[in-house]
């Protein structure tokens, strides 16, 4: 019995921009783990994920016109780069 099928997957769009998001997580860590140390480093650049996903989650919701009672709108100016908040320390 076979569990789990075998899919081809052709190079995307998406592809390229997971790629292009990985090397940039690369480029982020090697600049600032040596500055605030590695673990921190990581933690930074996690929370920034979960910001910008939760961030784009609810930009679709109100494009959808979902979004949850106390949610007025979400702000169209996107958040500031991981870069720019770590260089204000």
């Amino acid at each position: 019995m076979k569990l789990g099928k075998v899919f081809e997957v052709k190079r995307t769009a998406l592809w390229e921009l997971a790629d292009s998001c990985a090397g940039l997580y690369k480029h982020l860590y090697e600049k600032y783990a040596p500055l605030i140390g590695s673990a921190t480093a990581q933690q930074v650049m996690n929370k920034n994920n979960e910001a910008w996903k939760s961030f784009l989650a609810l930009k679709k919701l109100e494009d959808d016109g979902r979004l949850p009672e106390h949610v007025r709108a979400v702000n169209s100016r996107p958040m500031r780069t991981l870069e720019a908040r770590i260089s204000r320390l």
